[in-house]
C-alpha cells in the first residue's frame, strides 16, 4: 500500500458504514492520485470502487476534480514536482494546469468571450480577472471576493 492509497481520515465515513456494491463488505475513503475515491476493504480480492462525492461514495463524478476545459480528470502532480494538478488529457494537447487548494484543484473559471481559462491578475485599480490568453482575448471582469464578477 502506498501513500496514496492510504485510506483518509474522514469523521462521517468513520461513522457511517458504506457496502460494497460487489460484494457487500465495508467500502473505505481513500485518497489518490486523482482525488479521493472509495475502494472495496476487501481488496485486492475485489477492485470494485466508486467516486466520492462531498465525503460519500457514489456513482457520480465530482465535478471539482474535472478539468474546467475538456471534462476530463485532473490528476495529482507528485509532491516532488509541486502542489498542482494537470489535466489528464495533457498528452491530448489540454495543457490546464491549476494550483492544489486543500487537496483539491483550484477553482477555474471560463472566460465568457472566447471560453479560456481566466487568471487573477493585479492592475493599478486592484486585483482582477484576465482571460490567459492575452492578447488575442482582452476580455477582462472585476474580482468580487475571489471569484470574477460576471
Amino acid at each position: 500500500m502506498t501513500d496514496n492509497d492510504k485510506p483518509i481520515s474522514d469523521k462521517p465515513a468513520r461513522d457511517k458504514h458504506y457496502p460494497c456494491p460487489e460484494c457487500r463488505k465495508p467500502m473505505l475513503r481513500r485518497e489518490g492520485k486523482k482525488g479521493p475515491f472509495w475502494g472495496c476493504s476487501d481488496f485486492p480480492k475485489c477492485r470494485a470502487t466508486l467516486n466520492d462525492l462531498h465525503g460519500k461514495p457514489s456513482t457520480e463524478i465530482n465535478e471539482d476534480y474535472r478539468c474546467p476545459l475538456c471534462t476530463r480528470q485532473m490528476v495529482k502532480a507528485e509532491a516532488d514536482k509541486g502542489e498542482y494538478w494537470f489535466c489528464s488529457g495533457y498528452s491530448k494537447g489540454c495543457k490546464v494546469r491549476l494550483a492544489d487548494h486543500n487537496g483539491a484543484p483550484e477553482p477555474a473559471f471560463r472566460c465568457r468571450k472566447c471560453g479560456n481559462l481566466l487568471t487573477k491578475r493585479k492592475g493599478k485599480h486592484g486585483e482582477f480577472w484576465g482571460c490567459r490568453s492575452y492578447p488575442e482575448c482582452k476580455a477582462t471582469y472585476h474580482d468580487s471576493e475571489g471569484h470574477p464578477d460576471f
